[in-house]
């Protein structure tokens, strides 16, 4: 009897835990280099066994002899690493420490040359399986690509299965496409050879998907991921990825993640924490990203999403260097030419300078508006925001355009900054910078453009502003051309602070993609105007109230959110790593920051913008200095506006990663306004 009881507790314990193996999590994770959305959607029929959920993944602009590691190294740390960073290989480690086991199949090119696919898991659980062999071009083809590789299909797949009978993650490494980019060299796409290849591994990819796909579903649960890990050489493609759970009955779904609100758009920092939720393992709080969530979506509707996501990010990307270096020109040409001709005594206040004028202070707001048109090529694209521009002209002044240009950044806020995040000036999902919220740069307008209500709608006028009677209080003396308070509180006053605490909320509401610098800018810039506009002389010290009022305004959004429950902010992140003693990460989050400041400070865009700024900015104060009192004389509302922003440029210096980008488009607003009123005078 005693035997019998072994022997069944023996038997017990041999199926019992292949039952529990059985019924854990698989996942499937086929990683490919150089695939785009397009090729995506000419996949062949018959591809997908079951209705999968898709989205766009943002890699960031990895550049540099690096660039392709890097994007492997923040797929497998969760988070915006570079090569040799501690957290490389982070998802490897929680997948250890929680027993889980890792297999890598990879094809023949991991052997010929150092693999990407190393600085997502430095010490795989054994070695890779090495499949595929080489196949050289045709000769004087391709001379400048020295070896295809053809992974068969069959085979990877007879792989794939033995290790998933032993591992909880299976990665395979689909390099066919890697050498093969539709962008690479010049003239590559129009070579009939190329895109035969690039045809004939496309349809191998589709049949290595189905095959793995149909060998998953003997698993209860099992996912499988496919991963365009790599953009084509020319980096300027959101990259297409793929999940599909092999043991649910799920409909087709829309990929999004907390790291960037922005349906059907994902970060490559969510794959390795999607992977360990799926797989049932703690996620490290040291991860950024945030774990894919598929949102059920018509089929229609998310080809429509992901098409635009794609071709607002390549428009973009393909628009930049064009839109930006010609409005440079252009605001160059014009605005030292106006300075010149006045510093001579030539009249420059005739209707087409000055629309022209009124043209540089568009443009801003035309990039907001652009995609209400929905250009589908770069011609329109550039066509829509040069009659957006000229029409937008039509305007009085610089100082209502940059005014309605905040009114507008304020409105958007409230429904998701989808706007500013389209913007070539933006163009955050293809740099993962920022995926939501406002940016450095339309802060800089929004808190510029709010800066010069008191100019568009102000009590001052350009004759003496009459008393207040609504409020009479004792006049004080004012300093030299400073309003006097004996003008007391009107209902101009009021309607200004209202719209100043509506941009400061904006820029510091969670749900909003607030950031602490942001908030502590507009704060601190706004009580300068404020208190300008009161007639006080501000002190050091009261500087330092205002950035210590900013930061109290952090704190306790920081708070609300907490117990509100409110979208979670990087603040929230940071305080969570504090408490728990983790002040290495935050170290680590500074030091990635500072990083960034300094690289976009020392950008030659960057330091000619300053170049010029400082240019002007002197030649106004000493050769047009009659002028400039003038206007200070007539209008103190313009100077208190200025004092307050050149004082915000420090505050954002100082609070905000990459605050000269703030300070610079923060000036540019507050100049032309200023530019303007000068030369329409003379």
């Amino acid at each position: 009897m005693r035997l019998r009881l072994i022997l069944i507790v023996l038997l017990l314990l041999t199926i019992v835990p292949r039952t529990f193996a059985a019924q854990a999590p698989r996942a499937v994770v086929v990683l490919v280099d150089s695939l785009t959305y397009t090729d995506f959607t000419q996949l062949p029929a018959g591809t997908w066994t079951r209705p999968i959920s898709m989205g766009l993944m943002s890699v960031g602009l990895r550049s540099g002899p690096n660039g392709v590691d890097n994007v492997y190294a923040s797929l497998g740390a969760g988070d915006c690493v570079s090569v040799g960073d501690v957290s490389v290989g982070r998802l490897q480690s929680a997948l250890r420490n929680a027993g889980k086991k890792v297999g890598v199949v990879a094809d023949s090119s991991y052997s010929s040359k150092p693999s990407s696919l190393l600085r997502m898991f430095p010490l795989p659980d054994r070695p890779p399986f090495l499949i595929g062999s080489p196949s050289p071009p045709p000769p004087g083809v391709l001379p400048f690509v020295d070896v295809f590789f053809r992974a068969d299909p069959a085979e990877l797949t007879k792989e794939v299965n033995s290790d998933i009978d032993r591992c909880d993650l299976v990665v395979v490494h689909f390099s066919d496409l890697a050498d093969i980019s539709p962008q690479g060299p010049t003239g590559l796409a129009k070579i009939p050879a190329l895109q035969r290849r690039r045809s004939e591994a496309i349809r191998r990819l589709s049949t290595t998907v189905r095959l793995v796909s149909a060998s998953l579903s003997r698993f209860p649960r099992a996912r499988l991921y496919i991963v365009a890990a790599t953009p084509p050489a020319s980096w300027d493609r959101l990259c297409p990825v793929v999940q599909e759970d092999v043991g649910a009955e799920v409909h087709g779904g829309l990929l999004t993640s907390t790291t960037t609100h922005t349906p059907g758009l994902i970060a490559s920092r969510d794959l390795a924490p999607s992977i360990l939720d799926y797989l049932q393992v703690p996620i490290p709080i040291q991860m950024t990203g945030a774990p894919i969530e598929s949102r059920p979506m018509a089929s229609a509707d998310i080809d429509r999403t992901l098409d635009h996501l794609d071709r607002v990010t390549y428009l973009d990307q393909r628009a930049q260097n064009p839109f930006f270096w010609g409005i440079g020109v252009l605001g160059g040409l014009v605005i030292f030419a106006c300075v010149g001709l006045t510093i001579r005594g030539k009249p420059v206040g005739n209707p087409v300078v000055l629309y022209l004028l009124r043209v540089l202070s568009s443009w801003p707001l035309a990039l907001l508006l652009v995609w209400v048109f929905d250009p589908h090529t770069m011609a329109a694209y550039l066509g829509w925001i040069g009659a957006v521009c000229l029409v937008v002209a039509l305007l009085p002044s610089p100082a209502v355009i940059l005014w309605v240009t905040s009114l507008v950044v304020v409105i958007d806020a409230f429904f998701g900054s989808r706007l500013v995040a389209q913007t070539v000036l933006s163009a955050y999902w293809m740099s993962g910078i920022r995926f939501y919220g406002i940016g450095n740069e339309y802060m800089g307008f929004l808190i510029g453009g709010a800066l010069l209500t008191p100019v568009v709608f102000g009590p001052f006028s350009k004759t003496p502003p009459a008393r207040s009677t609504t409020i009479n209080v004792i006049a004080e003396p004012a300093s030299p051309n400073r309003p006097s308070r004996a003008e007391g509180i009107s209902t101009s006053f009021a309607l200004i602070g209202l719209y100043l605490a509506l941009t400061v909320f904006v820029l510091s509401f969670p749900a909003f993609g607030a950031k602490a610098g942001g908030a502590v800018t507009a704060t601190g810039t706004f009580l300068f105007l404020w208190w300008e506009l009161r007639g006080r002389k501000i002190t050091p010290l009261m500087s330092i109230e205002a950035v210590a009022i900013g930061f109290g305004l952090v704190i306790v959004w920081a708070v609300l959110g907490h117990v509100l429950h409110l979208t979670p902010t990087h603040i929230d992140t940071a305080v969570g790593a504090a408490s728990s003693g983790r002040f290495g990460y935050i170290l680590g989050v500074a030091e990635r920051k500072v990083g960034l400041a300094l690289k976009v400070a020392v950008h030659p865009g960057t330091i000619a913008g300053v170049v010029a700024l400082v240019a002007l900015v002197a030649g106004t104060r000493t050769l047009m200095r009659d002028r400039l009192q003038s206007l200070w004389d007539r209008r103190p509302d313009y100077r208190a506006v200025v004092t307050a922003g050149i004082r915000g440029c420090v505050v954002a210096l100082l609070f905000n990663d990459s605050g000269i980008v703030a300070a610079i488009l923060l000036t540019i607003s507050l100049m032309l306004p200023v530019l303007y009123d000068i030369f329409e005078q003379s």
